[in-house]
């Protein structure tokens, strides 16, 4: 219940906004509810916060019209590629699916990728990413096709 209480303040404090700490701490707070809640009220409770931060944090990271992340870094937009797609479907694998992220914000952030890429696997010195720095291919495995 201690964890449970600190992740929450974690989750509602307005200096971790923007961190992608939010995603591991809401799954690590799903996780902890999951395995330790036995209330079942309580569970549904701490797993819908947790989903909700999440959503909360996509709405705050990603422009869903342009597929761009507003941190406006081409090194934390791979990297956001692959960690959102890893949540989306840790939600949707315990029953919680996200509601604010779809295939189609996917689809526009692997697009714009791929429309600014010089050479497939090399970024653009945009944000803090030097030019033509190499980014981890397992980031965008899942966007590939």
């Amino acid at each position: 219940i201690l964890h449970r209480k600190t992740l929450m303040g974690f989750l509602d404090s307005e200096k971790w906004k923007f961190s992608n700490h939010t995603l591991f701490q809401a799954e690590g707070l799903a996780d902890m509810a999951l395995i330790f809640l036995t209330d079942a009220d309580r569970r549904h409770r701490t797993l819908e916060f947790a989903r909700t931060k999440v959503d909360e944090f996509i709405e705050r990271a990603v422009s869903h019209a342009e597929g761009t992340v507003k941190e406006h870094s081409i090194f934390y937009h791979v990297f956001l590629m692959g960690r959102l797609r890893e949540t989306c479907e840790y939600f949707e694998s315990i029953g919680y699916p996200l509601k604010n992220a779809s295939d189609d914000m996917f689809i526009r952030m692997n697009e714009f990728l791929h429309d600014i890429m010089p050479v497939f696997h090399r970024m653009p010195g945009i944000g803090d990413s030097k030019h033509f720095q190499r980014f981890n291919k397992k980031y965008i495995a899942a966007f590939e096709d």
